[in-house]
């Protein structure tokens, strides 16, 4: 990575350097012509790492960011400037799709940082909300997880911690639950309530 982010100085270096109009015509056009070989070569290298980081698991993707986000990082995002380069994201903005997340939650959370609705829901990520905790009370339109009240509706999907249909009955208080959906005018609006093991 230092030696990436040197051949990126040396770059902005020569192409802005006031030698350039004490040295000779060809020795410029000589250096240039280094500078830009070896621009040619970052951006290929950068091609092949966003093709490869894009393959990583999330978990994968975080210890890639953790081992970077200490180097140049323009937006204060925890994403280095190179990340977000090779990944075609907006080096300058702590949010590339707009959607209310920052780049980096998003690649920790398993979603795509460039895309504000990863997952072509109709609703932009930053409105999308997943909890994991236990019912504190229940009943047909409401359900409540560490004193938040979450919305029920004719359209709440359920899940046993198989992933098997199962009814609003099947969850009681104390039950462990994920519970998925969206943000509407202020309300949580459960889209899917699934058991859980992991409370």
């Amino acid at each position: 990575m230092k030696k990436l982010i040197s051949v990126l100085l040396i770059a902005v270096l020569l192409f802005s350097c006031p030698l350039f109009a004490e040295s000779g015509s060809k020795n410029k056009n000589g250096q240039k012509k280094q500078v830009l070989q070896l621009l040619k070569k970052l951006n290929r290298s950068e091609k092949a790492l966003a093709k490869k980081f894009n393959r990583l698991s999330p978990e994968a993707k975080l210890e890639v960011i953790s081992k970077t986000s200490a180097d140049n990082n323009s937006d204060d995002d925890d994403l280095n400037d190179f990340i977000e380069g090779a990944l075609d994201l907006n080096k300058c903005s702590s949010d590339s799709d707009d959607d209310g997340l920052d780049d980096s939650d998003e690649i920790e959370n398993g979603k795509d940082p460039s895309d504000d609705d990863s997952d072509d829901d109709g609703y932009e990520d930053g409105l999308e909300f997943e909890v994991h905790g236990l019912i504190e009370s229940i009943d047909s339109g409401s359900l409540n997880i560490a004193s938040i009240n979450y919305l029920l509706n004719e359209n709440t999907e359920y899940l046993d911690d198989d992933n098997n249909p199962a009814t609003l009955e099947d969850f009681v208080v104390g039950d462990c639950t994920e519970v998925e959906g969206h943000l509407s005018g202020g309300d949580y609006v459960v889209e899917k309530v699934k058991e859980d093991d992991d409370c």
